[in-house]
């Protein structure tokens, strides 16, 4: 009997398809207003003509890219604070999709199907799913930059 896990896709996890969107013109505080009146922590940033996903802007991003570089929310796009993540389809593996999100550092991947956005897969839902050669003997996933290892896990962690 082999103990290796069966290969899981996006498709064999539930599609968070009630995610909030925000147009590329927006500015950031219409963004953070809108996480603050949805209570979440990121956004999928669409372009406004096409509706193709650009990226996904964070509450973290925003503190990072903006607040602490002094720069004016009122006035900056959110595409100056997003972070490009190449979205998955519901046919990529999960493990692929937990890769690109542990890489950067993120917590959400959009899913789309022929460039139109479906909904998100969060760090939490494939987590269960990474077979257990991906983590150490005490159950960790090692994070390669220090600097970002405590946000990082602090993501992963809340429920």
């Amino acid at each position: 009997m082999s103990n290796k896990k069966p290969d899981y896709y996006v498709k064999d996890l539930v599609i968070d398809d009630e995610y909030g969107v925000i147009d590329s013109d927006a500015t950031v505080v219409q963004a953070a207003q809108k996480m603050k009146e949805l209570a979440i922590p990121d956004l999928v940033v669409i372009d406004k003509e096409t509706k193709k996903v650009l990226g996904v802007i964070a509450d973290f991003d925003i503190v990072q890219n903006l607040v602490a570089e002094g720069k004016d929310a009122t006035s900056e796009k959110v595409t100056a604070a997003m972070y490009t993540i190449e979205p998955v389809t519901t046919e990529t593996n999960v493990i692929d999709a937990f890769e690109r999100m542990r890489d950067l550092h993120v917590n959400v991947v959009p899913v789309v199907e022929k460039d139109k956005l479906l909904g998100v897969v969060t760090i939490q839902d494939v987590w269960s799913y990474i077979p257990d050669e991906n983590v150490d003997e005490i159950g960790l996933i090692p994070v390669e930059n220090p600097k970002n290892a405590e946000f990082w896990f602090a993501s992963v962690c809340a429920t």
